[in-house]
């Protein structure tokens, strides 16, 4: 931003990390005094403490601290909404080459009087986000990601959660998990057990004045594409967004950025999903168990599968001998397809039948998800 430059233009820590287990203790917000955007309490706001901003989000830097040393997240609020995100990172570079002012207090250290509920918790529907179909290039998966804002964007922050298992982030040396329009790249993965991870990701223009997207107008625009290695055969649910993510050391909230850095809360849209064809036995990933689980079920009073579809695997509105005969041709690399919905998630596509799924449960299905927050 001017003479507040990116340090990286594309920060990738993709070390999956666990959660943190000891949580700094912030201080009492309004008890001690703080000096806005100075982050490292030298009592001088410059470009160290920008980049300050973006090491604590990105890369396990030190925490802000207020004029008495103390750990205080109020020193990185640059736009005083009670968040740190990019957008603080944007407003206190856009400051700095005479932009525009900070919020109060930003001259000398003082009590921040403001109130917590300044902050954008409530969704605000004028700015939306979506990932459209999945695209399977080889062995790698691409989702691509529209935004819709009122306003045009300087900058995006966003968690999701995905199977590890299934999918993996394109690292540093493959170009990194989002390609963009434009703007320098944040990410970061953390894992959440044997079958959930979460990757955070962040982005936000380099130049003062310069903007990601204009204004939609209630149209969707593409920012770019996430892009993760798909581990052969597996199957997996759609983008699972999720609104905040904290780490025990970072809070990540869901942002779309306007170009006064302010944050908007954006909802956050996902497709429906119930089974990927194929996946007989519900464990997502589509082998040759699979279509012994259809002979067993047809032939020699099997467990019923808990949905239909999913057995059907050549789509033809039936469960029969087929299925299985197709899945063991598909499996032995003879160029036919499966149809959708594969690999990902979705719902039957073509001509309507009367197969079905039957309510689920996370132990009957792992497309399942019992909502953690979309």
């Amino acid at each position: 931003m001017g003479t507040c430059p990116t340090f990286r233009t594309r920060i990738y820590d993709m070390e999956t990390r666990p959660l943190a287990t000891d949580v700094p203790q912030y201080v009492v917000k309004g008890v001690p005094d703080v000096l806005r955007g100075d982050v490292d309490s030298n009592l001088v706001v410059d470009v160290t403490d920008a980049l300050g901003i973006l090491e604590y989000l990105w890369l396990d830097g030190a925490p802000p601290v207020n004029c008495e040393g103390e750990a205080d997240l109020d020193a990185a609020d640059a736009n005083d909404n009670e968040y740190v995100t990019v957008a603080d990172y944007l407003k206190l570079c856009n400051a700095m080459v005479g932009g525009g002012s900070i919020p109060a207090p930003s001259a000398s250290c003082d009590m921040d009087w403001s109130a917590d509920s300044n902050g954008f918790d409530a969704v605000d529907p004028a700015y939306q986000v979506r990932a459209l179909d999945v695209e399977l290039v080889g062995n790698n998966v691409v989702i691509p990601l529209q935004v819709s804002a009122d306003r045009p964007l300087t900058g995006l922050q966003l968690a999701l959660r995905y199977n590890p298992r299934a999918l993996t982030p394109w690292g540093d040396g493959d170009g990194g998990p989002l390609s963009t329009v434009g703007g320098a790249v944040a990410s970061r993965v953390f894992a959440r057990g044997a079958s959930e991870s979460v990757l955070v990701i962040g982005l936000y223009a380099e130049n003062d004045g310069e903007t990601l997207l204009p204004a939609t107008s209630g149209d969707f625009l593409s920012i770019g594409s996430l892009r993760f290695h798909w581990t052969r055969n597996a199957g997996f649910p759609p983008v699972r967004w999720t609104p905040s993510f904290d780490t025990g050391t970072v809070a990540y909230r869901a942002s779309l950025v306007d170009d006064s850095f302010d944050d908007h809360h954006p909802e956050l849209n996902v497709g429906q999903f119930e089974f990927v064809r194929g996946n007989a036995n519900s464990d997502l990933f589509v082998d040759i168990s699979d279509a012994k689980y259809i002979l067993v079920f047809l032939f020699n009073g099997g467990e019923a599968p808990w949905c239909l579809d999913s057995v059907d695997v050549n789509n033809d509105g039936s469960v029969d001998v087929s299925d299985a005969v197709y899945l063991f041709s598909w499996l032995s690399r003879n160029r036919r397809i499966i149809p959708e919905p594969y690999p990902q998630c979705g719902l039957d596509q073509g001509t309507i039948d009367l197969l079905g799924c039957r309510a689920a449960t996370s132990e009957m299905d792992a497309c399942y998800d019992s909502g953690g927050t979309s």
